[in-house]
């Protein structure tokens, strides 16, 4: 696991991470959607932290959002049943991620040095992101059950429960991960950056919901164009009656 990156990582995964949405969804439909949140979660816990403003922050923090969005584009396009079927692969594969590295940190360590994977620093890293991803699914899917919002625009309102799933996510997370290894002061700083860069991700792929499900447009073609005209010269001879010339 990579850390101390620089802050310039977030934005580089946070791109990869929309560029691969929307290349697995225009080409594999909804089999896109559970292609990417496979691949995008188990690169999320994996990618480590970068630094902003001299504060560790997890670079999943620029992939989970665009995985609550697939998430929701697939439960207005596909169905709640699809919905919770890509849920639990995500989930799954979050499992199958956490299970490879214990074993394999096991392995590593089986030399008198096995209760070093049971450590709470180790498995933290693991167990949080998948806890933190259930809570934070599980209260906006019933939010987006529970509340009808009318009066917002489309864009906003995706974007409002982007950021609620996001934001819920990172603060149980941060809970688990930092309380007791960060002090209070640069805990809640750290906490103040993330909620500002969830907030602005999640304006922005509300808006880039409009450009993943854009209908193509409709050319009319010469033979059509040929056809129409006759029923417009049509329409014009029978407006005009005897009673309607002078």
């Amino acid at each position: 696991m990579f850390t101390g990156l620089h802050w310039s990582v977030l934005l580089v995964f946070l791109a990869l991470s929309v560029v691969g949405l929307w290349v697995a969804y225009s080409f594999l439909n909804k089999n896109g959607l559970y292609l990417f949140c496979i691949l995008a979660s188990v690169l999320a816990v994996t990618s480590g932290n970068a630094v902003m403003f001299s504060h560790e922050i997890p670079v999943s923090l620029a992939i989970f959002p665009v995985i609550h969005f697939a998430l929701l584009v697939c439960l207005h396009k596909f169905g709640e049943k699809d919905a919770k079927n890509l849920f639990f692969i995500t989930l799954l594969s979050l499992a199958v991620l956490f299970v490879c590295t214990f074993f394999l940190g096991a392995y590593e360590d089986a030399s008198l040095k096995f209760t070093v994977c049971l450590s709470w620093s180790f498995l933290g890293l693991y167990i949080s992101p998948i806890f933190a991803f259930i809570v934070a699914c599980s209260i906006t899917y019933f939010l987006l059950s529970k509340i009808k919002i009318k009066s917002l625009k489309k864009f906003l309102v995706l974007a409002m429960f982007i950021a609620i799933a996001s934001v819920l996510e990172i603060l149980i997370y941060d809970f688990l991960v930092y309380v007791g290894v960060l002090s209070f002061g640069n805990f809640l700083l750290t906490l103040l950056i993330q909620i500002v860069l969830l907030s602005a991700i999640s304006v922005g792929l509300g808006y880039f919901e409009q450009f993943l499900n854009r209908e193509p447009k409709q050319v009319e073609t010469k033979k059509e164009v040929a056809q129409e005209e006759p029923k417009k010269e049509t329409s014009n001879e029978e407006s005009n009656t005897p009673e309607d010339i002078d």
